[in-house]
């Protein structure tokens, strides 16, 4: 899933997840396996991932919890939060 300039919101997905946003949230919630959080300029959350999580952004907090398997960030100019 990808969007230009805005936030993007899913939850309950049955599978793996690869999203991509910019200058918005990116917020993933009860993923039922892996997901890869991409965005420029913008927040990143995750919740109760079953799977492991990536998430990368140039501008913005990456916050994590409730990962099944492990967490990377990749946050040059964020304050991270991850949490069990």
């Amino acid at each position: 899933m990808s969007s230009d300039n805005g936030g993007v919101a899913l939850s309950e997905v049955g599978g793996p997840a690869d999203v991509r946003t910019s200058f918005g949230l990116l917020d993933a919630s009860r993923v039922q396996g892996n997901l890869t959080a991409e965005n420029s300029n913008g927040a990143i959350q995750a919740s109760d991932i079953r799977g492991s999580v990536s998430a990368r952004t140039s501008f913005g907090a990456v916050k994590v919890d409730g990962v099944r398997e492990k967490a990377r960030s990749k946050c040059p100019d964020c304050r991270r939060d991850a949490r069990g």
